[in-house]
């Protein structure tokens, strides 16, 4: 007797067996539906002047409560996937020993310097350019500056440090991130870096696209790179290769926020319309929309409408 059968790998077919009807196996009668609002932290950095103290002087504890000359004083910034990074500041003299030297700050941390100008000739929206343009030339930050002011963002989303016991002397980084300090020298009273950080509502590992039915996203952070002033992907998230050939995803644009490009890139395995090996999918608009089936090496691209292939 004929029987018509669906699995998730074949679609609808028909074959004989002793048996009759209509079987689902292995398929959800309704795609998994994925929502995801793409947040991340973001940590504000105000600077203040580079003073000419003559000395190299080293840091107090980290936290920026500098009497003099910033050479030989960091702060640290947490990547999403809970990378330690301590930025620090020398001079075109090199007067500055590296913090971290043997592991003083923690195994495994790693460091972004920032080399200023001698003998304190710095002012605070100097020191704010050299500083973001070093964070910004690394791969998991994207920094912004105007005036004095630094923003940084992880360039995935969720966040990394505050709720997250997994990350490595967390107790220790918290220690040294703080709301605001001043110190005093001998010509009086001084305003060291003020260091913020907004905490994203979900941490990284909760912003995973699954492989599988429809994700939809919004995204409501737009950077833009220090160095360049470009607009930059304002995240970057990775689609695992599919479990069999024939299975299908939906990814959406939802919601674009207020900025002007939105740079959602996916990241994976895909193949154009025309065949084109391709390794991201980039969304920079609201209701941007693309099908994709697995063929056993790449997502095919099937319908689409706005997404681009960079």
């Amino acid at each position: 007797m004929a029987i018509a059968k669906y699995t998730s790998a074949k679609g609808l077919y028909e074959y004989e067996d002793a048996n009759s009807g209509f079987f689902v196996e292995d398929a959800a009668l309704i795609e998994n539906q994925q929502t995801l609002a793409i947040v991340k932290d973001v940590t504000t950095i105000t600077c203040v002047d580079d003073k000419n103290k003559d000395t190299s002087q080293t840091s107090n504890g980290g936290t920026l409560a500098d009497t003099g000359e910033l050479i030989g004083d960091y702060f640290y910034l947490v990547a999403a996937d809970g990378s330690v990074f301590y930025v620090w500041y020398d001079d075109a003299q090199n007067k500055a020993t590296d913090p971290n030297t043997a592991n003083a700050l923690g195994a495994g941390f790693t460091g972004i310097e920032v080399v200023l100008s001698d003998d304190g000739a710095d002012n605070a929206a100097t020191v704010a350019q050299k500083t973001a343009y070093a964070i910004d030339a690394d791969a998991n930050f994207f920094a912004q500056h105007t005036g004095a002011v630094i923003t940084v963002t992880p360039i995935s989303p969720g966040y990394a440090i505050h709720g997250d016991t997994s990350v490595t002397n967390k107790a220790l980084i918290e220690s040294v991130i703080p709301a605001s300090r001043t110190a005093t020298n001998g010509a009086g009273t001084v305003t060291v870096f003020t260091i913020a950080h907004a905490q994203a509502s979900k941490h990284t590992s909760s912003m995973s696209i699954t492989n599988y039915g429809a994700t939809s996203f919004s995204c409501a952070t737009d950077m833009v790179h220090a160095v360049s002033n470009s607009l930059a992907y304002s995240t970057t998230m990775a689609l695992a290769d599919g479990s069999y050939s024939g299975q299908k995803k939906f990814l959406y644009q939802s919601a674009a926020g207020a900025q002007t490009t939105d740079g959602i890139l996916i990241t994976g395995l895909f193949a154009n319309a025309a065949g084109a090996a391709k390794t991201s999918i980039l969304f920079n608009a609201v209701n941007e929309f693309i099908m994709l089936k697995w063929n056993g090496a790449s997502w095919s691209e099937m319908a689409k409408a706005g997404v681009t292939f960079p």
